[in-house]
C-alpha cells in the first residue's frame, strides 16, 4: 500500500486492526507472516498475497479495505 492509496484517517494501527477487523483475531505472529510472506494461492503460476500496510515511523497501519481485500 502507498501513501496514495491510503488516506492517514483510514489507517488502522495494525495490533488494533488484528484485534478489532479480523475474525478470529489470529495472532500477531500470523499476522507478521501474511505481511512479510504472505499466502500461497490456488495457482502456483500468481504472485502470493500479502497483507498491505504502511510504515509511520516503524509503526505499522494497515485499512479496512485492505484487510478486505486480503
Amino acid at each position: 500500500m502507498s501513501s496514495a492509496n491510503a488516506e492517514t484517517k483510514d489507517l488502522i494501527p495494525l495490533n488494533q486492526a488484528v484485534r478489532t477487523e479480523i475474525p478470529g483475531a489470529p495472532s500477531i505472529s500470523t499476522t507478521w507472516r501474511w505481511i512479510t510472506r504472505g499466502l500461497a494461492p490456488a495457482d502456483d503460476r500468481e504472485p502470493r498475497i500479502k497483507l498491505a500496510v504502511l510504515y509511520v515511523g516503524n509503526k505499522p497501519f494497515t485499512t479496512r479495505n485492505a484487510i478486505r481485500e486480503f
